[in-house]
């Protein structure tokens, strides 16, 4: 995810699920404790890469047009 995101320009912001905390505020926002979870604007997916991939093509195409 890292690598794909790095590859493209996006910046983004990593937070570790296991400190303190951060799996609980996972659970508590998007119903899940697993990495990798890639929020783009609302929307949020998780599961492998090779899962998230298509999904987080639409929405940062839609992110970057604008729409």
């Amino acid at each position: 995810m890292k690598r794909y995101l790095a590859d493209r320009g996006i910046a983004f912001a990593e937070r570790d699920v296991t400190a303190p905390g951060v799996a609980a505020e996972a659970k508590a926002r998007y119903g899940v404790r697993v990495a990798p979870i890639t929020v783009v604007g609302d929307a949020f997916f998780y599961g492998t890469f090779a899962q998230q991939k298509p999904q987080l093509d639409r929405a940062l195409s839609t992110a970057n047009s604008g729409t």
